[in-house]
């Protein structure tokens, strides 16, 4: 099975996304140099992006990675797996009012995400495509509702320090590598299109929704953003009007969503990995094995701490890495006992 250009840009698109609509970035910074810093992050992404897809244009897949690339590839994607994992059951305790337990959280979006990662390429790309019209869907509802409410004066320049806060705001987004990471497992199966327009579209419609979502949390929250754990959540609890009163609901349903496809990507793509450097270990079971390495990993980070205030003990931190550092040894390991 294939992808194409369109269904792995919304695939990184959904993955790249689920972090804007959770957290803003750290040094939130008002108005119109939020969307400099997002425009900073974007072009970061491209800059990473295309190497990687000429090199694919050129040379095609008939190399893979070495093992040093693999076994790198393999443990970033299980740090951000976990780092994902962790913000999912945290943010849904919040998010749903106290009704959902961060363990029942992760135990079920990780069922959901092992299902989703075990398909083919090109249903996971799919999926993604039908997605990534919510989100946009979503972003046009928070758009209408939030005009309204919208405040010209929330849009000023009073930041202290803006030259450090722009960059600092722009590179923890630039910084996250989940949509790399997916972008260079991924790429070899696009056979419709090239990995360089998927690069160029989830580049532009990630920036446009970035603006959009920063513009609006301006408008509406203001200054009230820097003191709101999730200014998304709160943006949609804000708005309303006559088409759709409920649309936190629509927000919910699409930022779950945009989880679990965000995690099943990560998964996926471990498994691919595992598959190819372990012998005796299919796609399957490599997912299989990463998902119960995050359940453990977050298990542990989540026995302290609360939603709003994150603090872990040396030991949660050491069991977390630890745990994420399982499945490339025994990988690797299978893979030197079979030959």
């Amino acid at each position: 099975m294939t992808l194409s250009s369109k269904q792995l840009s919304a695939l990184l698109l959904c993955a790249g996304c689920f972090g804007i609509m959770t957290l803003l970035p750290a040094g939130y910074i008002n108005g119109g140099l939020g969307i400099i810093a997002a425009f900073l992050a974007a072009l970061v992404h491209f800059c990473l992006l295309l190497p990687a897809a000429l090199l694919y244009k050129r040379r095609g897949a008939r190399r893979s990675p070495g093992a040093a690339a693999d076994l790198i590839m393999l443990i970033l994607l299980l740090l951000t797996l976990i780092s994902t994992a962790l913000t999912f059951a945290r943010a849904s305790s919040v998010f749903f009012q106290g009704r959902l337990y961060p363990q029942a959280a992760l135990l079920c979006a990780l069922l959901a995400a092992v299902y989703a990662a075990t398909r083919y390429p090109a249903v996971i790309g799919r999926t993604a495509v039908m997605i990534s019209a919510l989100l946009i869907l979503l972003t046009l509802f928070l758009a209408a509702g939030a005009v309204p409410l919208a405040k010209p004066l929330n849009f000023h320049a009073a930041v202290t320090r803006p030259v450090r806060r722009l960059f600092l705001s722009g590179g923890v987004e630039a910084l996250d590598p989940g949509c790399l990471l997916v972008f260079l497992i991924l790429a070899p199966a696009v056979k419709k299109g090239s990995p360089l327009r998927s690069a160029a579209i989830y580049t532009a419609l990630r920036l446009a929704v970035a603006a959009v979502v920063m513009l609006l949390i301006t408008a509406v929250l203001g200054d009230a953003a820097d003191s709101t754990p999730y200014p998304a959540l709160t943006l949609a609890r804000c708005s309303g009007g006559s088409l759709m009163e409920r649309r936190d609901a629509l927000y919910l349903f699409i930022w779950t969503t945009l989880a679990l496809m965000r995690m099943a990507a990560l998964l996926h793509c471990c498994g691919v990995i595992i598959a190819r450097r372990g012998r005796t270990f299919t796609r399957f079971s490599g997912t299989v094995l990463c998902a119960l390495v995050c359940c453990f990993a977050v298990t542990a980070l989540l026995v302290s701490g609360s939603e709003l205030k994150l603090t872990y003990t040396l030991t949660q931190v050491l069991a977390a890495l630890a745990a994420a550092l399982v499945p490339p040894i025994i990988a690797f390991r299978r893979k030197e006992n079979a030959g």
